[in-house]
């Protein structure tokens, strides 16, 4: 709320104040939102100050309230109407948090309000455009109505929504006009757009009776031009070197795929596209790649932090010369450091604007290794680079795929992920007969199957979402008492999963532990854990958390989070006031991306059965090294083999890419 008021008006605000109160109080009774209050009728709306501000003894919320019913109410013509509006009806920390001005970007809206200038297209067209920061255009319809009052808006930009929409559920590009809208709504559509918006990409351009939106093919045909230009620029002397860091490495290849990849590594090609399903060894080839070019200055990028710490674990010798950034961060970086080697982990999710963007960036002398799985979850936003590159790039040693799985060496599971992975018509019958991996749900999804188990569900919420099965399994543990600490609760025994990487970056996103003894006083709760990583006691002399002792697993930690609410500590004493890992018997399908266990329960009830996208069910499966179970009915399990069918990418949008690219 503090943050809402220096955006509308440049004041200090102290929330214990008594008119902090009394609106808050005001809100609670009436159930009405900041949205609600400014929108109600003149009369009302002074009857709610009257309330509210009867017996404070001051009024600074009160003046900004007033500005902002004047300024951006359903009738005002203010620029920055849309932004605050929905900030109004979304007060998040989450959503004020992207539309401020930062370092990156320090230009405001306007002279009025101290928003971000990315704003700008969600003020022209809230449908199209998404609020900086937000996805308000993928799935919030209903509140851009509200904000705007615009059904007729609504209308006209339909086709262009409707596009988008198939794109994200099909991964194609072009369409049949008759799927879409008549050419007198494309025309009004294309008819509504200023300069800007046609220079940014919102056009719907028509080809052959084929409909696309121009920013998702020109990104796309950028992109892929750009690789293919990489993928014919050879290295005479490359091949020598190789041959000759080979004989010298002693590396013992167990998979000959990666040694015939690294003979061929940038002979032919300045880029390298890494293909494989999950516990191929993409990562592993990433480090003999990185270990072969021990004198290149590298920067190694990723999508998301916990795969960034994940992939500075795994490469052995990065060098002095290298970076771990996220990708995120790098491109939108004004100082740029030239490297001689970029690679890039988990392309499948890294969307095409991002891409995009680092292509202008680098030198057109860098080298690239790109590696990904196409067949796991995949980008946020709409990324199909990484999946029509694999056709499109046929340079010979340019285009790698791994295929032997090293994660587990059950046959019945290795046979299952590879037909799921290319969609195969026995599906069905490998699960219902290999493991058989399939089961009603019912009582034996609480059986405990191994010690080092996981049960996955999609949703955090309802009867058998993860929020019910932690607690159900936590109360099952009977082996220890109960401690609580604020609202959550702990037991002796409990797995977790760390989250926080502020305590420790060695306590790395989804490190896996469990707790093994707890004590807890008034101002302070100490934890013993187990991690699933070894550390030594010098490695954790400087750090929030005492070294304990080595086990057979890993390593032995004590971890003290204290009680505290002085907002002037220092930053470090607020660090210990985190609880930095999650009780985790269960986790989300898109947590469970990176890790691994014995075994994996999934439970997928029926209400849940549209959710369960191929990405989404491929990577669940994937992260079984030993026992797998699949808990849903055979209506369920039907239903969902043949949807991934219907998901199957078409090969209309590679034609026309590949007619584009000649």
């Amino acid at each position: 709320l503090n943050v809402l008021f220096e955006i509308a008006q440049q004041v200090n605000l102290n929330k214990n104040y008594g008119e902090y109160n009394a609106l808050m109080n005001f809100l609670t009774r009436t159930g009405m939102n900041l949205f609600d209050l400014i929108n109600i009728h003149e009369n009302n709306f002074q009857n709610a100050l009257d309330q509210i501000y009867g017996e404070t003894n001051t009024n600074t919320f009160k003046d900004v309230l007033i500005k902002l019913r004047r300024d951006y109410s359903l009738s005002s013509n203010k620029k920055g109407k849309h932004t605050i509006r929905y900030i109004l009806l979304n007060l998040r920390e989450e959503t004020l948090e992207f539309v401020l001005p930062n370092t990156f970007d320090k230009y405001c809206l306007s002279d009025d309000l101290y928003i971000t200038s990315r704003c700008y297209p969600f003020e022209k067209k809230p449908f199209i455009s998404n609020l900086a920061g937000r996805k308000t255009s993928k799935g919030n319809i209903k509140d851009i109505l509200e904000i705007t009052n615009g059904s007729a808006e609504f209308d006209t930009v339909r086709p262009y929504l409707t596009i988008e929409s198939m794109i994200r559920e099909t991964g194609e590009l072009y369409f049949d006009i008759d799927s879409v809208a008549s050419r007198e709504a494309i025309k009004k559509y294309n008819s509504s757009l200023d300069q800007w918006e046609c220079s940014n990409g919102f056009m719907i351009n028509e080809e052959n009776g084929f409909l696309s939106i121009a920013s998702y093919e020109t990104t796309t045909i950028f992109i892929l031009n750009k690789l293919l230009k990489f993928s014919k620029i050879s290295n005479r002397g490359q091949r020598e070197s190789n041959l000759r860091y080979l004989k010298q490495c002693n590396i013992n290849f167990e998979d000959p795929l990666k040694k015939v990849a690294l003979q061929k590594l940038f002979v032919n090609s300045q880029v390298m596209l890494i293909y494989g399903a999950a516990g191929t060894g993409k990562t592993t080839l990433i480090n003999y790649i990185s270990n072969m070019m021990n004198q290149s200055k590298k920067l190694f990028l990723t999508k998301t932090h916990t795969a960034l710490q994940n992939l500075e674990r795994r490469i052995e010798n990065p060098g002095l010369d290298s970076d771990f950034i996220s990708i995120d961060s790098f491109t939108k970086t004004i100082t740029l450091t030239d490297y001689d080697i970029v690679f890039v982990d988990e392309c499948s999710t890294i969307d095409n604007r991002t891409m995009k963007r680092l292509l202008e960036k680098i030198d057109e002398s860098t080298l690239l290794v790109l590696a990904g799985d196409i067949y796991q979850i995949e980008s946020i936003d709409f990324g199909n680079w990484f999946y029509y590159a694999k056709d499109i790039i046929k340079t010979d040693g340019a285009n790698v795929e791994l295929l032997n799985t090293w994660r587990t060496d059950k046959k019945e599971l290795k046979g299952l992920w590879d037909e799921v992975r290319k969609i195969q018509p026995i599906i069905t019958e490998k699960l219902a007969i290999d493991g058989p991996f399939s089961a009603d749900i019912g009582e034996e999804i609480f059986v405990s199957q191994d010690e080092d188990e996981i049960v996955l569900c999609l949703n955090y919420d309802g009867k058998f979402g993860l929020n019910n099965m932690n607690l159900y399994f936590q109360n099952a543990n009977t082996k220890s008492e109960v401690y609580t600490w604020a609202e959550w609760t702990f037991k002796v025994g409990d797995p977790v999963i760390f989250l926080d990487t502020k305590r420790s970056p060695i306590l790395y996103n989804n490190l896996k532990g469990r707790i093994v003894d707890i004590s807890k006083r008034d101002s302070a709760i100490l934890f013993t854990l187990d991690i699933d990583t070894i550390l030594t006691e010098r490695q954790c002399r400087n750090e929030s958390f005492e070294f304990v002792d080595v086990t057979d697993r890993g390593t032995r930690i004590r971890l003290e989070v204290i009680a505290s609410d002085d907002e002037s500590a220092p930053e470090e004493e607020r660090f210990k006031t985190i609880i930095p890992f999650q009780i985790a018997y269960a986790v989300s399908i898109h947590k469970a991306q990176g890790l691994e266990y014995n075994s994996v329960k999934i439970i997928i009830p029926s209400y849940n059965a549209e959710k369960i996208s191929h990405s989404i069910f491929y990577t669940a499966i994937t992260r079984a090294k030993e026992k797998l179970k699949i808990f849903w009915s055979a209506e369920t399990m039907k239903a969902i083999v043949e949807s991934f069918d219907k998901e199957k990418i078409g090969q209309r949008t590679l034609k026309f890419i590949e007619k584009k690219l000649e």
